[in-house]
């Protein structure tokens, strides 16, 4: 079963069935040796999860999440709610036949006012975790190897096939020839393929290739394309270049 997401005005979420049996997704969804390889690049977590505790995450944007363990009831279900947002993340896992059924849902948080706005990205983000996740336990993901491009984007109009447009630029793009306002027409000679999160339309070249890859990036500028060597950073290269903190983000600790 692929991953299906689904979205509503209070709860949005994602489900798939796993080939794994309960203990193992159960393991990979709460211990931080196996979250490191499939939903964060670093983070900190309790041995266990139990109400109360709390635990961070640098995600593969290098952008912080903070959660605190609301229940946990293994390895059936475990609820965490987001610092930041408020939201409730409750994970489900059953038995079935052939694995396991995964589900994750999200409730609105008590203040959430970027509920709306992220809702339908969200609730895809979701299913492409489980993408990873399921590429994880098959032996062919690790997040400790996500390629960096140093590139943010946003999809292109329907006349130009939806090919990216470059938004911002981190300093290793930059010094490769990348700029605000490129279109990307192509890596290594192929288009780049439609990606079902409008935020990230570079996510389809995550399974695609590596850190330390080198890459060919077709550009478009001012009507002339152009081409440019890129080499795919690690989340470690990516925070030196960008100064990024990679320790618990401030305030994290219990009072």
């Amino acid at each position: 079963m692929e991953p299906v997401h689904f979205s509503s005005a209070e709860e949005s979420g994602a489900e798939a069935v796993l080939s794994f049996p309960p203990e193992v997704a159960w393991k990979a969804i709460t211990d931080g040796e196996d979250l490191v390889h499939w939903f964060a690049v670093t983070g900190g977590w309790p041995p266990a999860p139990a109400p109360g505790e709390r635990y961070w995450i640098r995600s593969t944007s290098l952008g912080y999440m903070a959660f605190e363990y609301v229940a946990a009831d293994p390895p059936r279900r475990v609820v965490t709610r987001g610092l930041y947002t408020g939201r409730l993340f409750v994970w489900e896992l059953a038995a079935v036949e052939g694995g396991t059924r995964l589900r994750i849902t999200v409730r609105r948080g008590p203040d959430d006012r970027k509920w709306d706005a992220d809702l339908e990205d969200n609730s895809a983000g979701y299913a492409t975790l489980f993408v990873d996740l399921r590429r994880y336990l098959e032996g062919r993901y690790d997040a400790q190897r996500f390629p960096f491009f140093g590139i943010r984007s946003r999809p292109g109009s329907s006349g130009t096939d939806n090919a990216p447009i470059v938004t911002h630029v981190r300093p290793w793009a930059e010094a490769a020839g990348i700029r605000v306002g490129d279109q990307i027409l192509a890596v290594n000679g192929e288009p780049v393929p439609r990606s079902p999160l409008s935020f990230a339309p570079l996510y389809p070249l995550v399974h695609r290739y590596v850190a330390g890859d080198h890459v060919t990036i077709t550009l478009e500028r001012e009507e002339k394309a152009l081409d440019v060597s890129l080499r795919l950073l690690d989340w470690r290269e990516a925070a030196d270049a960008t100064g990024a903190d990679v320790g618990p983000p401030p305030g994290f600790e219990k009072d």
